[in-house]
């Protein structure tokens, strides 16, 4: 926000998309990207920020905390069905005055790489550009990794790059690449480490351009 950086990638332990507003949930004990949506909104005085959610789980703490909340809009993209439940069915669209700014998008186990860019070429390619947010959360999760011993997505290594250029894409078509990525779970040594890998060279090639 202070022009500092183009984007950032934060290696954060323990994750944090499971936590609710009052207890911990899921190896998780803090809302990691709720409260960077909160201290942006506070501190830099963003109207809109979106989250998007690509670890193999749903995010249903973060769900929880902008249910109702139409300056976040929160996207998930996880294994349904699967841990946590029913949080992450695609008839959740948010509540009251969050009502349509609430999107979860299931996939089978299985569906690999094609199934998840589709998804991000499509449904939140639309919900991006109709928001238009001035910042772009990440909750980074690399347990869809086809290493993963708990996922069964089976996404590529180089899906995260694609996946990444896809939301660089969308936040240059705003005028702006301010992306904060934030790793959620990751369960495979070699899930993790290539996955963010590819991610963050993906984020890296966002900033080189921006200074050419």
């Amino acid at each position: 926000m202070e022009k500092k950086v183009t984007n950032a990638f934060a290696a954060l332990r323990p994750p944090g998309h499971h936590a609710m507003p009052d207890r911990a949930k899921g190896f998780c004990f803090f809302g990691n990207a709720a409260i960077a949506a909160r201290y942006a909104q506070q501190h830099h005085k963003l109207k809109r920020v979106m989250i998007v959610d690509w670890d193999v789980h749903h995010g249903d703490g973060t769900q929880a905390v902008f249910l109702e909340d139409p300056s976040v809009y929160f996207f998930s993209v996880h294994q349904y069905p699967f841990y946590p439940g029913p949080s992450g069915s695609p008839d959740i669209k948010g509540k009251g005055a969050g009502e349509g700014f609430n999107l979860n998008v299931p996939l089978k186990p299985g569906s690999g790489d094609a199934a998840v860019m589709k998804v991000f070429e499509t449904e939140l390619s639309d919900a991006f550009r109709k928001f238009k947010p001035e910042l772009l959360i990440i909750s980074a999760g690399f347990d869809a990794h086809e290493a993963d011993p708990l996922g069964s997505l089976g996404w590529s290594s180089e899906a995260y790059a694609k996946l990444t250029e896809v939301l660089r894409d969308l936040c240059r078509e705003q005028g702006h690449e301010r992306i904060v990525s934030l790793l959620e779970g990751g369960y495979s040594e070699r899930g993790i480490t290539e996955g963010v890998r590819c991610h963050i060279e993906a984020l890296e090639a966002a900033s080189e351009a921006r200074k050419e």
